[in-house]
Parts: C-alpha cells; structure tokens; sequence
C-alpha cells in the first residue's frame, strides 16, 4: 500500500481481505513498525515434556540375628 501508493480499499481488494483488516495492519505498522506484524503466541505456555524418573534403588533386606 505504501510503496505503490494505493488505498486501502483497494488494497483490500487486491489481496481478497477486508479493509478493516488492512486498517488494523497500518494501525500496527504505524505504533509498532513492522516487527508488530509478527505473531505471538497466546494462552498458556506449552508443557515440558516428561522428565525422565531414576530408578529408585531397592533396599537390600538387613539380616538381624
């Protein structure tokens, strides 16, 4: 939209989207400069996965006599 110094509404039908999607895009490029346009991941982080257990060492039986 910026280099060919085209609308929004143009824009937005170029690439088959809404012009309020691209509206937000600039919003974003504009506060935040392209970087903003990257994604983030959402929601809770992912679970490590499982730790692997060490055998627990069996006791040897004590002889009392």
């Amino acid at each position: 939209m910026q280099t060919h110094q085209v609308s929004r509404g143009k824009t937005a039908a170029h690439f088959s989207i809404s012009p309020s999607q691209v509206n937000s895009w600039c919003c974003i490029v504009r506060d935040q400069g392209v970087a903003g346009l990257r994604t983030t991941r959402k929601g809770r982080p992912v679970m490590s996965k499982h730790k692997k257990i060490k055998p627990v060492k069996k006791l040897e039986p004590t002889q009392e006599e």
